[in-house]
């Protein structure tokens, strides 16, 4: 797929276009509390790794690795897998993804720059894991970063490989699609794993 410096402000649109989607998620977590308690947390955790399973064969995958090469290190997989662990829960199955076999890459993309996007809310919501007594080390290494600066750099590199992606309309609106796919996926992946369906 050919790369230009046009269309910089894709992830920008991306962001806005699926900003209620990720506005209903800050209700649903919100109304879960898992930040309220140690005991709603360990459900967060168990949808995160879920989360991260589904798209561990994006990560790997090697189109993507094309443009991103650190994308394999990028997935939080074992660092919830850990805090799991750490917490006493059992690591959850998780039988098929959410999505094509052979997705194409301008959807995997899109896919993953909604768990890439999580990694800037998790900079806050690593602060409310230590105050349930947690720590990048104990229990919330999947919220931790090296730095705030690591976290917002490794941000701009992917962003980056978006920005520079030459699509057409009709590519823009099946990366759209995608990135809304996702959000739809990581909120019912939140209900089933706190056993409480809301209304959409």
């Amino acid at each position: 797929m050919n790369t230009t410096a046009e269309h910089k402000s894709r992830c920008r649109r991306l962001m806005a276009n699926t900003d209620d989607l990720h506005e209903d998620l800050h209700v649903l977590v919100d109304r879960f509390g898992p930040f309220k308690a140690v005991e709603n947390y360990g459900p967060w955790v168990e949808a995160q790794y879920i989360f991260q399973q589904q798209l561990l064969g994006l990560y790997e995958d090697k189109q993507v690795a094309e443009l991103l090469p650190d994308a394999a290190h990028r997935s939080r997989l074992q660092a919830a897998a850990k805090d799991l662990a750490f917490l006493g829960h059992a690591v959850p199955t998780v039988d098929a993804v959410p999505y094509e076999k052979d997705l194409p890459l301008i959807e995997a993309l899109a896919w993953l720059f909604v768990s890439e996007g999580s990694t800037l809310g998790a900079a806050k919501l690593i602060k409310y894991a230590e105050a349930l007594g947690l720590s990048a080390n104990e229990g919330a290494s999947h919220l931790a970063a090296e730095s705030p600066a690591a976290r917002m750099t490794s941000w701009k590199q992917f962003t980056a490989v978006i920005d520079g992606l030459q699509l057409s309309d009709a590519e823009e609106e099946q990366m759209l699609a995608a990135a809304k796919a996702a959000f739809r996926n990581f909120r019912t992946v939140l209900e089933q794993c706190f056993e409480k369906p809301l209304a959409a």
